[in-house]
C-alpha cells in the first residue's frame, strides 16, 4: 500500500485532477475545509505544467471570464445546472463550480469570488504549517518528472513549510510505485481505469492510505461519511 513520509501534517490539499481524490478526503474526514482545486479536472498534462505559475502568482488570473471557454453541454448536479467550462489559461476543467455562463459577469464573478476565497484559505493555512501533503489524482498516465518543478514552486512559495507529494495515476500499464526528489514525491502506477463510482466508494483499495494520515487538530470522524457521493 502507498505510504506517506508522516502521520499527520498540518495541511492537506487537492490538487485535483478528477473528483475522486476530495471526495476520498471528505469523506475520510481528511477534508476539514475547501480549497479552490478540489473539484477541478483535468484531461492531460497541461494544468500539470501551469501549477507552478498558478502557486507563485497565487491564483491571480485563475478562471478569469475572457479565459473560460464552454466545452461541453451543461450538467445536472443534485438538481443543479452546473456549466462545463475550461480555463484556457491552465487547462483546468470547472465543471461543478458555475451556475453562470462567463456572459453573465455578475453572477460569474460572484461565483468566481467562492474559488478565490478558497485560494485565500489556502495560503493562510500554509502561512503557519510547518507539513503539508499535495494529492494529485488522474486518468491518464504522465512523466512523473512534471511533478518536480511543481514541487520546487511550492517549496518556494511557502518556504518554511515541510512538504510532500502523492500523485495517483490510474490507467497505467502496470501496478508499481515511484519515487523522486528524495522520496518528497511518491507516484501510485496503478493499471485498472479510474471509475469515479467505484472510486468513491470506501472499498476503493487504492485510497486506503489516506486512513494512515490525520491532520493536526482535526479529531478522527466518528464514522466515514457515506452520503450525498459524486457518482456519475
Amino acid at each position: 500500500m502507498l505510504a506517506t513520509n508522516r502521520e499527520e501534517y498540518d495541511v492537506i490539499v487537492s490538487l485535483g485532477g478528477s473528483c475522486s481524490a476530495a471526495s476520498q478526503l471528505k469523506h475520510r474526514g481528511r477534508r476539514p475545509y475547501s480549497l479552490p482545486l478540489d473539484w477541478a479536472l483535468m484531461r492531460d498534462e497541461r494544468p500539470i505544467r501551469n501549477l507552478p505559475g498558478l502557486f507563485r502568482t497565487k491564483f491571480a488570473d485563475f478562471c478569469l471570464p475572457g479565459n473560460m471557454e464552454e466545452f461541453e453541454a451543461p450538467g445536472d448536479e443534485y438538481g443543479v445546472r452546473k456549466y462545463h467550462l475550461l480555463d484556457n489559461l491552465t487547462g483546468y476543467q470547472m465543471i461543478h463550480h458555475f451556475t453562470a455562463l462567463p456572459a453573465d459577469r455578475r453572477r460569474f464573478e460572484e461565483q468566481r469570488g467562492v474559488l478565490l476565497r478558497r485560494v485565500d484559505r489556502l495560503y493562510g493555512r500554509m502561512a503557519s504549517a510547518r507539513s503539508a501533503l499535495f494529492v494529485l489524482n488522474t486518468a491518464f498516465t504522465y512523466d512523473p518528472e512534471l511533478l518536480v518543478p511543481v514541487r520546487d514552486a511550492l517549496t518556494e512559495v511557502f518556504p518554511g513549510t515541510d512538504i510532500d507529494v502523492v500523485a495517483m495515476q490510474f490507467s497505467a500499464e502496470g501496478n508499481r510505485t515511484a519515487e523522486l526528489a528524495g522520496g518528497k514525491i511518491k507516484v501510485d502506477f496503478i493499471q485498472r481505469h479510474l471509475d469515479i463510482v467505484y472510486d468513491n466508494q470506501f472499498t476503493a483499495p487504492e485510497w486506503r492510505w489516506m486512513d494512515q494520515i490525520r491532520i493536526t487538530g482535526v479529531p478522527e470522524p466518528k464514522e466515514l461519511r457515506k452520503s450525498r457521493l459524486l457518482v456519475k
